[in-house]
């Protein structure tokens, strides 16, 4: 939208129009791992909805209640298409080369608690934290 290209990129509060990004950074990767055939777009989005939220749970950010609660929304919509077989290595190699990266970095959008996203730069989420939020989430 006109509004995400006149934003700062370094803003990172919980009002950036950023946090519209939820669940995109791992719903790109799937699509990209998978030609853009397998997945519709919400689909992979709702996929990296509940990577996020593991992701958030594993840094401390987000309370297991609440990510049970985000599961349950995700569900709402409707089954999710399996993503088990998805080998992990290429999924956080196609995080890697996500278009939104600034610095370097991806700008991961997570919860602090349902309805308060916060932005947190990719330098602090190591790799074995992403690999495991992955592995819980797709499994």
């Amino acid at each position: 939208m006109a509004g995400d290209e006149r934003e700062d990129i370094t803003r990172r509060d919980h009002r950036s129009r950023r946090i519209l990004n939820f669940g995109h950074t791992i719903g790109h990767a799937l699509e990209a791992v998978t030609n853009y055939r397998r997945f519709r777009h919400g689909e992979a989005v709702g996929h990296g909805t509940l990577v996020a939220g593991h992701l958030s749970k594993n840094l401390g950010l987000l309370e297991s209640s609440e990510l049970e609660l985000l599961s349950q929304a995700v569900s709402l919509c409707g089954p999710l298409p399996s993503a088990r077989d998805l080998d992990e290595g290429q999924v956080i190699g196609a995080i890697q080369r996500d278009k939104k990266r600034t610095a370097g970095q991806v700008q991961w959008v997570l919860l602090e608690r349902i309805g308060r996203p916060r932005i947190v730069d990719g330098k602090e989420v190591s790799a074995s934290l992403l690999r495991k939020s992955v592995r819980e989430a797709l499994r």
